[in-house]
């Protein structure tokens, strides 16, 4: 068998090998830092998204709480106008209620005050006598003292005994003359009742007496219910009891049917009363007031239909 020897040279594989881990080495060292790269690049990425989506919804928060805000102002604004105007409604309104209440409170003072100066006078006609004793009675106790009552500290020793002298003397007077007008009074009154006592004498009689009672039926508005009427009966105070008694039975069955008066009785009642006021001789101007003041009431206003028409 022949033997061969041959050399194999192993250097250039060698080579290549080296070469080729060189190059596996260097595409290692890139792929590590291409991935370190990308790394960097994705997490760059990230944080730039995530810092522009809350800068995004930052933004839209803002931008929303700013038209909330906007429009809650104007609303506020609108409605903040609408309430002064109103509030200045209203003080307008007020103060045309205060005029009117001070001038209808000015007509009425007037008004009421004319009557009481109209009736003053009237109770002065009718009651003259009275106001007569009455006015001297307050001048005998107040108008001399009140007069005299800074001449105590003015006047001297000697001329405060003349003053007091003289204040006497002048109250005896005053006293003369209302002893004089209760005496007048009284002989009025005892002539009075001797001419009545002559005039009626009592005779015994087995005959049963009649008694002749007047008696007042009123028929009012109720002040605690509008539009109902409380009846009133009313006797003389100089009567007993059992004789207002026995009059009350009899006349309260008739209440109803007296109750139930229509337009015809009650325009009866305005003819009387207008009768009454020409004969008592009232003024025109008092006539009219109390006729406005009967037809303004339901009685009135029934009298003349117009309660009927309502």
């Amino acid at each position: 068998m022949a033997d061969i020897n041959f050399v194999l040279d192993t250097d250039p594989l060698a080579q290549k090998v080296d070469d080729v881990a060189v190059g596996v080495g260097a595409v290692g060292a890139a792929v590590t830092a291409m991935q370190a790269a990308v790394i960097k690049t994705e997490k760059e990425t990230a944080d730039t998204i995530c810092r522009n989506l809350d800068n995004g919804f930052y933004m839209m928060i803002r931008s929303n709480l700013s038209q909330k805000v906007s429009q809650f102002t104007s609303s506020m604004n609108s409605r903040v106008g609408s309430m002064v105007e109103t509030s200045q409604a209203i003080d307008h309104t007020r103060d045309q209620m205060d005029q009117d209440f001070n001038r209808i409170k000015a007509r009425y003072v007037k008004l009421f005050d004319g009557l009481d100066r109209a009736l003053q006078s009237r109770v002065r006609v009718l009651d003259g006598s009275a106001m007569e004793l009455a006015e001297a009675r307050s001048s005998l106790l107040l108008k001399r003292q009140c007069k005299d009552a800074p001449a105590a500290l003015c006047y001297g020793r000697d001329i405060q005994v003349a003053a007091l002298k003289a204040a006497g003397a002048h109250m005896k007077v005053c006293a003369q003359r209302s002893l004089n007008s209760l005496g007048a009074g009284v002989d009025h009154i005892v002539s009075y009742a001797r001419s009545t006592q002559m005039a009626v004498k009592d005779r015994p009689s087995n005959r049963a007496g009649q008694v002749l009672l007047p008696v007042v039926y009123a028929q009012v508005e109720s002040l605690a219910t509008a539009s109902s009427y409380v009846a009133t009966v009313t006797l003389p105070d100089e009567a007993s009891d059992e004789v207002k008694a026995s009059a009350r039975a009899r006349i309260e069955p008739m209440v109803p049917q007296m109750a139930s008066s229509g337009a015809a009785d009650m325009a009866a009642v305005r003819e009387a009363f207008v009768r009454n006021l020409a004969r008592e001789g009232v003024p025109q101007r008092e006539r009219d007031l109390m006729l406005g003041m009967f037809d303004g009431s339901a009685a009135g206003m029934q009298a003349t239909g117009r309660g009927d028409a309502s």
